[in-house]
């Protein structure tokens, strides 16, 4: 499930998002706020300036989901852009606003969370695409390396890339396909990950990986 928090002293405000989730947004499971935690979708009621400082240090992540809930203040509305929100929803008129922009925001959550269905003996288990560093092929098995650990399934690359796509994942050798976003440096020899994990570049895809760095995507 996709964890999801809704922050705000106000209980009417907290329940139309509640609702909103819970009629909507099915793959989401509303959570208690805590402070040590990490979530996945955060709603955050903001009335003043300083109430900036109490969430400036939520953890968050590249595919964190922040949706600001606020008055018609110019400086309020100018603070929040800086947070790099999804979206800003004007307190009087919240109910209307999550209903317009329901397509908007189930198209987010969508790109960010996607995953990807694994076969694990008789069970069918989901990994999250954001989760995952590189994808190894062995033989006739895919190594699938994540935040989790090592998965395996008998299955060959292309059919597997086919099935995720490649908006995150670039090809980098002919048996290894890397999470662009997991990326933290790269030699002309080997793309080194934030997982500390070192994979080679084949030759053949040198060009590829430069002309990607070039266009900005990493």
């Amino acid at each position: 499930m996709i964890r999801t928090t809704v922050i705000s002293t106000d209980k009417i405000h907290y329940q139309i998002v509640q609702y909103f989730i819970k009629k909507d947004i099915k793959e989401c499971e509303i959570q208690k706020f805590d402070i040590s935690r990490q979530y996945d979708i955060y709603f955050i009621e903001i009335n003043k300036q300083e109430d900036f400082q109490k969430y400036q240090n939520i953890k968050r992540n590249q595919d964190t989901l922040i949706y600001i809930i606020g008055p018609e203040e110019f400086s309020i509305i100018q603070t929040s852009l800086e947070y790099h929100i999804q979206y800003y929803f004007r307190v009087n008129h919240l109910e209307s606003e999550l209903i317009k922009q329901k397509e908007n925001i189930c198209q987010q959550i969508q790109k960010h969370f996607r995953f990807y269905v694994y076969q694990k003996g008789t069970m069918q288990v989901q990994i999250r695409l954001s989760d995952i560093y590189y994808i190894e092929s062995l033989r006739h098995r895919i190594i699938i390396h994540s935040i989790n650990g090592e998965l395996q399934e008998r299955k060959n690359l292309k059919d597997l890339m086919d099935e995720i796509g490649m908006f995150d994942f670039i090809q980098i050798h002919k048996s290894f396909v890397i999470n662009k976003q997991m990326i933290s440096k790269y030699d002309s020899k080997v793309v080194y990950l934030k997982d500390s994990s070192e994979v080679p570049i084949g030759r053949a895809y040198k060009n590829i990986l430069m002309n990607q760095h070039n266009e900005d995507i990493f």
